[in-house]
């Protein structure tokens, strides 16, 4: 077959093929991962404390870059919490709590050595012991002689005082409490203060945030 374009010399033309989408396979949703959870937890907080870079770190042999979150308010116990974020992953290696009263670390947790490498599979395995009983988690949720569902708690609901920092909580306590917990209260520490007081109608409340002792009494007035 001759071409009509060829015989009135014009060059052919040749129309390329629409382009193909590659598959793509849908992807489940991805929980949060530390880098992505950090600025929701900072975004969550920054309503309530500034937050600023100061200076650097080593943490588990890496380098890292300390994240200083400071409450808005000086009614809290907490003078700051650090985060030292990893320089290179962006992970978190550590978190301090800085007390107010004593101006140093009361809490600290983080890594001792960090290790990006894969995991051998053999860390998840597990070989019961002789003579144990296995049972499967969802197969002992089936079961209908378990128990379903919740009592609902007697009493008054627990109440909420203040916001971010300043948080206080009150739980009301049904019967007795116990001679150690008795002992202990009222309780103020560097970070956190607890104590038992009687409303005006007689019930006890446990009273517990990161604030000074006199913050909580003051709170019972409040108290049905």
């Amino acid at each position: 077959m001759t071409d009509q374009n060829a015989e009135l010399g014009q060059t052919p033309s040749v129309q390329p093929a629409p382009p193909t989408e590659p598959q793509r396979t849908p992807r489940a949703p991805q929980p949060a991962l530390p880098p992505q959870a950090a600025p929701q937890a900072i975004h969550a907080v920054a309503p309530y404390a500034s937050v600023s870079v100061e200076g650097t770190a080593e943490v588990a042999g890496r380098a890292a870059y300390r994240l200083v979150l400071r409450p808005a308010t000086d009614g809290t116990l907490v003078d700051s919490i650090v985060l030292s974020i990893d320089a290179e992953s962006r992970l978190p290696l550590r978190v301090e709590v800085v007390s107010r009263t004593t101006g140093t670390s009361a809490l600290s947790a983080g890594f001792t050595s960090v290790s990006f490498d894969p995991i051998d599979p053999a860390v998840f395995t597990f070989t019961p012991p002789e003579g144990a009983q296995v049972t499967d988690a969802l197969d002992a949720a089936k079961d209908p002689s378990l128990p379903t569902g919740h009592q609902a708690p007697s009493g008054p609901a627990p109440r909420t005082f203040g916001s971010g920092f300043e948080t206080r909580v009150a739980v009301a306590i049904d019967g007795q409490v116990p001679s150690p917990v008795d002992q202990l209260l009222p309780y103020s520490g560097p970070l956190l203060s607890a104590t038992i007081v009687r409303s005006a109608d007689g019930t006890q409340w446990l009273l517990v945030g990161s604030v000074p002792l006199d913050a909580l009494q003051a709170d019972v007035e409040r108290l049905p």
